[in-house]
């Protein structure tokens, strides 16, 4: 899923796909993650289909970690053990 979502951003208008996508499907996604363990998940797999497509790594992980954090997808400690990894 996490790579179907990335493989849809436009790369012209990143930061507009980004929150039209993640408003639509990141709170699909916050059901499927019910412990500490599955936000971990869905952040190396964001990770991994962003790093996929050449140049998404940085510009397009950066606005969509912010995105799942405020629609309650991810926990803010989740991302800050996830960074230490």
């Amino acid at each position: 899923v996490s790579t179907a979502l990335v493989g849809c951003l436009d790369g012209h208008q990143l930061v507009a796909s980004i929150h039209s996508l993640c408003a639509k499907w990141i709170p699909l996604l916050g059901k499927f993650t019910f412990c500490e363990a599955d936000q971990l998940d869905l952040l190396v797999a964001l990770a991994r289909a962003c790093h996929a497509r050449a140049g998404f790594e940085t510009r397009a992980f950066k606005h969509i970690i912010p995105t799942c954090y405020k629609f309650d997808v991810l926990d803010g400690d989740v991302v800050i053990e996830w960074s230490r990894e």
